[in-house]
């Protein structure tokens, strides 16, 4: 398996410390970056993934990375995960044979859905099937009402009968979700008490315990996608502890850490945990940069993912589809509802397959050649031409120099298989042909980003594109530039931005309840209490992250809108005890963030909340990475022939290591800039500059020094 090498971390024969490890594993590549706190010392590498057996090649990645820093396993003190495992097992559809219980009369839910279409013209739509087949969907005969009381109750005798049914079935996993148990979880829990001494072996999720929230067809979907990936995540969690004496934490969607505990309980909430921990690494980034309007952009093997950052901090929504049909079409993917980083994501990464259609049109991905058997220039049975084929043709990445030196890329074969695949069918040069595949993937990528952003309301000229993952420093100039956007920058070990992310990320969890009413005549201390309730098991969770009382921070949140309206919108509530006395603070609060929203506000019509939220946090178990020591001001490039977009020739193009360039020079482009793990592409009139943080900083389309 092909390794990134860095340099030992310590002289020979040095005790070595107690290291902190951040892990991601991607679809292609799994990432690590280390520190070891006591002697500020770091260590970052790269291998690729194993997708038959990723626990796998987690643990080989981890002690590759402490035998390159001079260190064993069994230095590790801590290791912080993110992970593809749920999300690709539910868009590959590869979970456990899962049962849903439903109140009887409703076992119909996840097949009537939200009873719409989400595209009437197109007449071959192809609506998202459930993770739960229909024979697997069962009714219990018991009843609450909206308000919590007990209409039918639960009838145990029929509850048993029914589990037996569920055994003969063969299912791994129940997902309970029975009518308005986000109101009254009674029944539910009972149910799942005899379903726990009738079948052990049999895992169980219950919706007021995954989703206490009201929507019926949302939770059941949130609550179906857990069970569903339970054992696996289970299973998975096991391995990775079994390899390891570290403590182990696990990043959330939502871009905090918790404990492997609740990961286990809650594995859906793991579904985009990889993209999540990259997202935090930007905005640590816009922090130092004091940048208020970040455009995250995490460009890896398999997919590129954006995401906004407003003022330091990744928006995050409870609103997410996955495995959609149509990529912009909402309504084509399975609905969950969770605390996720609210992103896009695209299937534009360095393996994306480029082919030429029926119609003879240039495509790029979704399709890609993963880790396995990888682009044709990884020369590991790959055929097919890819994006980073099309890279390496157009000299932007250097054969000898990828992962460090670690593995060779053949650039033969990248040209062999754009030829035969691309450019002869087109009747253009490999060149034109790979230049045609890189402004491809360059404006699906542009135009994922242009719509995420306009969704909201924003100006994409306004905002600061941060570039990282593999292949993200090498796109980030096409896609600023399609933007709008004047500038871009990639920080230091942005190759590993996701694992560093991890690093950053604070302990934290969200906790969430249903609570209608609208703000003058709530019963506000039924509010309190639900808050009190919440922070007290939150208090709990992030007791076993190690976060002390006295540093933990809490934020109310109330999901509300104007009576009547079908969207709410997230309000932070004000400090302190909340009754009848802060009405006028709320509604002032809520007013303020629907005219940030919607540029108008309905003045004296009635304001209702419909859900509470409380986000605990505690500090970053690291929180900060030293800066990589600064280059010579002697450095001299080497120099290399590129081919860059908009031109018909070849341009010689100034190669520069990452490491050897001092803060504060400006260099202009055409050039290139080479790190371990990534390569940034500087084009014509562009203007590079490391600052002293050691992110290199580009400002598209201005003046520069002359040649150094």
């Amino acid at each position: 398996m092909p390794e990134a090498r860095e340099g030992a971390a310590g002289p020979a024969g040095e005790t070595p410390g107690r290291w902190i490890a951040g892990l991601d594993i991607g679809g292609t590549f799994t990432d690590v970056f280390m520190i070891e706190p006591a002697t500020a010392k770091t260590q970052r590498f790269k291998s690729l993934t194993t997708p038959q057996d990723p626990a796998r090649g987690a643990i080989d990645a981890l002690r590759q990375a402490c035998r390159e820093a001079g260190a064993a396993v069994d230095d590790l003190a801590i290791v912080m995960h993110a992970t593809t495992l749920v999300s690709n097992a539910l868009i590959e559809r590869k979970g456990v044979r899962t049962a849903l219980v439903a109140t009887a009369g409703f076992a119909d839910l996840l097949e009537i859905a939200r009873e719409k279409k989400y595209d009437i013209y197109d007449l071959g739509l192809e609506k998202p099937q459930p993770l739960v087949a229909r024979d697997a969907c069962y009714e219990l005969a018991e009843r609450i009402d909206a308000d919590g009381s007990v209409v039918e109750p639960l009838d145990e005798a029929a509850a048993s009968a029914l589990i037996g049914e569920i055994a003969r079935s063969g299912a791994q996993a129940v997902a309970v979700c029975l009518l308005h148990s986000y109101a009254n979880p009674r029944h539910e829990r009972r149910f799942g008490e005899l379903l726990a001494t009738r079948l052990p072996g049999v895992a169980c999720s219950l919706s007021s315990d995954v989703l206490p929230e009201m929507r019926e067809y949302e939770r059941a979907t949130t609550t179906s996608a857990n069970a569903y990936v339970l054992p696996l995540v289970e299973r998975y969690l096991a391995r990775i502890e079994e390899g390891l004496a570290a403590r182990l934490f696990v990043m959330l969607s939502s871009g905090g850490i918790t404990t492997p505990d609740i990961a286990r309980k809650f594995p859906v909430r793991l579904c985009e945990s990889g993209p999540a921990a990259g997202a935090v690494m930007a905005a640590e980034a816009g922090r130092v940069l004091a940048a208020p309007h970040i455009l995250s952009f995490d460009m890896g093997g398999t997919t590129a993912k954006t995401c906004l950052i407003e003022n330091g901090s990744p928006v995050v929504t409870t609103e997410f589809e996955v495995a959609r049909h149509h990529r912009f079409k909402k309504g084509s993917g399975l609905p969950l509802r969770l605390p996720v980083v609210d992103m896009i994501e695209i299937g534009a990464g360095g393996g994306s397959i480029a082919r030429v259609d029926d119609l003879g049109l240039l495509k790029v991905g979704p399709e890609s050649a993963g880790a396995d058997p990888g682009p044709a220039c990884y020369g590991r049975g790959g055929t097919m031409p890819t994006v980073t084929d099309a890279d390496l043709v157009l000299g932007y990445l250097a054969p000898d120099a990828f992962l460090g030196g670690a593995m060779a890329l053949d650039g033969e074969k990248a040209h062999s298989a754009i030829r035969d695949r691309v450019a002869e069918p087109l009747g253009l040069t490999v060149e034109a042909a790979a230049l045609g595949i890189h402004a491809v993937v360059d404006e699906m990528m542009a135009n994922a980003a242009r719509i995420h952003i306009g969704e909201r309301g924003l100006d994409p000229a306004s905002h600061v594109l941060v570039a990282f993952g593999g292949a993200g420093p090498v796109h980030a100039g096409g896609v600023a530039r399609r933007l709008g956007i004047r500038s871009f920058v990639v920080p230091g070990s942005a190759g590993v931005g996701s694992a560093l992310g991890l690093l950053l990320a604070p302990r934290a969890y969200r906790l969430s309840r249903t609570s209608i009413g609208t703000v003058d005549a709530i019963d506000w201390t039924a509010v309190e209490r639900a808050f009190r309730e919440m922070a007290g098991e939150a208090t709990e969770v992030l007791k076993r992250a190690g976060v002390a009382a006295a540093e933990m921070a809490f934020t109310r949140i109330a999901e509300m809108r104007y009576l009547g309206q079908r969207k709410e919108l997230a309000v932070r509530l004000p400090d302190g005890r909340l009754g009848a006395d802060r009405m006028d603070a709320i509604r002032r609060a809520f007013e303020a963030e629907y005219e940030r929203v919607y540029r108008r506000i309905h003045a004296g019509h009635p304001v209702e909340t419909r859900t509470l939220r409380l986000v605990a946090e505690g500090a970053p178990v690291v929180g900060s990475v030293p800066v990589p020591p600064a280059g010579a001001a002697g450095a001299r490039p080497r120099r290399r022939t590129v081919w860059l977009e908009g031109s018909d020739a070849p341009s010689a193009a100034r190669v520069w290591r990452c490491d050897e360039v001092p803060a504060g020079r400006r260099i202009r482009g055409p050039a290139i800039f080479e790190d371990i793990h990534t390569t940034v592409v500087v084009d014509q009139g562009s203007v590079a500059s490391f600052d002293t943080g050691r992110n290199l900083v580009v400002e598209l389309g201005g003046g520069g020094d002359g040649p150094a």
